[in-house]
């Protein structure tokens, strides 16, 4: 058996001006977009780097972070590069713990991180601050290259990324596959969702077929496990919509496929979604939006397989508590009670 161990991260939204609501002129009844807190953002860094601490006194590592979008508030090249400079020095302050472990690990440190777009990172905004068209340029694909992975599936909008790990039997591994449902025009919306139309995605026949193709292809020698920004359920605000999402669960579950897990963001709350008993869709907190209503939070995620097979997964989640993020008292549990490498995961020494 192999456990693998994610740090689930989501919703960052770093924007140039932090601790800011931008408001929409041309939409007065359109909630304000919200900028990231500065504080909450220096505390995620602390928290990395305490982290990073424990783990390598204990000689455990990060397989890898995975980010699920909205990293920055818009698509301006000013807040993607802003974005990119943030989550390096995130990168650099888990270095010890991403470097650390049986996992094995080829290539560059950067290769330990594993994020997709979310539709912020696709705005495009005019001088009124309303929102009039989603980029589909490769501003993202160039700034965010080393983390949005060159391996691609057959399309653009496809990305994964395989982690393997040494077992006493040879070898066990996941796969990551990263999928931008982004909108690619404000068209694809549904018409009733006017005009918060660009909270939603959607999952598009093309798009989902090379999935699938890509799923079957590599299901017999490592276990898919799905990172989106959007949920694929119909349980969230219209305005947060992932068009199509049936399609989405169906696909996960088909005989092909047969996916555990799905690893989300979007709606900056920490639910779990059930699919079926053996499919589940975790959604993350936001990390550092500013004014968040919902609270701030990471997740520490451990996936334990044997071969190509689902054996369980576990989930820790540190939420903010106005000064550090602290492990909350509950775990998340799917499928066997799967042990921990981790020991004494709920406290952070030195906090």
């Amino acid at each position: 058996m192999a456990m693998f161990t994610l740090l689930h991260v989501s919703d960052l939204h770093f924007a140039t001006e932090a601790n800011r609501r931008i408001s929409f002129p041309s939409f007065p009844k359109v909630e304000p977009f919200n900028t990231h807190d500065a504080t909450i953002a220096a505390a995620l860094e602390l928290f990395c780097a305490q982290l990073a601490l424990q783990m390598s006194k204990k000689g455990i590592g990060i397989d890898q972070v995975i980010i699920t979008g909205d990293i920055a508030n818009t698509g301006k090249v000013d807040n993607l590069r802003l974005a990119k400079r943030n989550l390096d020095r995130i990168v650099e302050l888990l270095r010890s713990a991403l470097t650390n472990g049986p996992t094995d690990r080829h290539g560059s440190l950067t290769d330990r991180i594993f994020l997709v777009p979310g539709n912020h990172d696709r705005y495009i905004t005019d001088s009124r601050l309303a929102v009039v068209s989603f980029s589909e340029d490769p501003r993202f694909e160039e700034i965010f290259s080393p983390y949005w992975p060159p391996k691609d599936c057959g399309q653009r909008r496809l990305r994964a990324r395989t982690v393997t790990k040494s077992t006493k039997t040879g070898t066990a591994s996941i796969e990551l596959i990263g999928i931008d449902f982004s909108l690619k025009r404000p068209g694809d919306a549904t018409l009733s969702a006017l005009p918060t139309h660009w909270g939603q995605g959607l999952a598009d026949g093309d798009t989902l077929q090379r999935l699938m193709t890509y799923t079957s292809k590599i299901r017999k020698s490592s276990l898919p496990i799905w990172v989106m920004h959007f949920p694929p359920s119909s349980d969230v605000a219209k305005g947060l919509l992932l068009r199509n999402s049936s399609f989405v669960r169906n696909a996960a579950l088909s005989k092909n496929c047969r996916v555990p897990l799905v690893l989300c963001g979007h709606v900056h709350d920490p639910q779990r979604l059930q699919v079926a008993s053996e499919c589940e869709i975790w959604l993350a907190h936001s990390a550092t939006q500013f004014s968040e209503p919902n609270g701030h939070g990471v997740h520490l995620t451990q996936i334990e397989i044997e071969g190509s097979r689902f054996i369980g997964a576990t989930r820790t989640t540190y939420r903010f508590d106005g000064q550090t993020f602290r492990p909350s008292f509950f775990e998340d549990k799917y499928g066997s009670e799967a042990s921990s490498i981790l020991p004494n995961t709920h406290v952070i020494e030195g906090q």
